[in-house]
């Protein structure tokens, strides 16, 4: 039955972060305006990227070039005149600063808007193959790397979920309520994840030799690792499956899930 609730509970937190970023709840027509712009930077040397916003969704791609591209379409919504809307979106403040091999994505929106829906930022972003690292500080919305990534990622959310295509590297995140999920590649050591309201789900290698930790409130813990990993799991709150529970092995993993379950299976 606590399984049931909480169940439930992670779809109504799903429906959240999706409606605070590509839906809307209306009482009346509401009309959408937006505008769209792009800018290239070139790169020497390997990549640090920050991106800072307060309401993004951002999709990642990696592409054969030495420089970086974003594309930003920003929006609004309202009952106002199309003029009027068009006037907001003036509202939105973005700046992209380089210093040396470190650029620096910043947006936030300084008017008024009527709800959360009704405000936000679609960003693409394509990064060059030597990429160092990325932070991502994003209030509410979604980020999804799309490629192969090669490279540190350490995230800060307070309602977004993230899902990760494939990476090599260390993720770190931290955050109130989203869903973290990787698909596929080698999690460094050092990793490690924590949220209040939100499901982990890996399916990906773990360096040998570190230590991970990964926690949430209230949600799921699903790991999926390869067979051959020797790796001890520990777990703690409720463990349905473990099938990596060899204490002999350097490789440590934490999992701990105040409401919810913990699955540790072979690929």
């Amino acid at each position: 039955m606590k399984i049931r609730v909480l169940s439930v509970f992670l779809v109504v937190c799903c429906l959240y972060v999706s409606g605070c970023t590509k839906q809307e709840t209306v009482l009346g027509p509401k009309t959408e305006v937006s505008s769209y712009s792009e800018e290239t930077l070139d790169v020497k040397g390997a990549l640090s990227l920050e991106v800072l916003s307060d309401t993004s969704n951002i999709e990642v791609y990696a592409w054969d070039k030495s420089s970086v591209k974003f594309e930003i379409t920003k929006k609004i919504r309202g009952t106002e005149s199309k003029d009027i809307l068009k006037a907001k979106l003036e509202d939105f403040k973005i700046d992209i600063n380089k210093e040396d091999n470190k650029i620096i994505f910043s947006s936030k929106y300084d008017g008024k808007a009527s709800s959360l829906a009704d405000k936000s930022v679609d960003l693409k972003i394509f990064l060059p193959q030597n990429t160092d690292n990325i932070y991502c500080k994003v209030d509410i919305g979604t980020i999804k790397f799309y490629d192969d990534l090669y490279c540190d990622l350490k995230a800060e959310i307070k309602t977004a979920n993230i899902d990760i295509n494939k990476i090599e590297g260390r993720v770190n995140l931290t955050g109130d309520m989203g869903n973290l999920t990787i698909h596929e590649g080698k999690v460094k050591a050092g990793s490690s994840a924590k949220v209040n309201f939100g499901n982990i789900t890996i399916k990906a290698a773990f360096e040998e030799g570190g230590e991970y930790g990964f926690e949430t409130g209230v949600g799921n813990l699903e790991f999926k690792l390869p067979e051959e990993s020797r790796i001890c799991i520990e777990g703690i709150g409720n463990v349905e499956i473990n099938e990596f529970n060899d204490t002999s092995y350097p490789t440590k993993v934490k999992l701990n899930s105040g409401m919810g379950k913990i699955t540790a299976v072979k690929s």
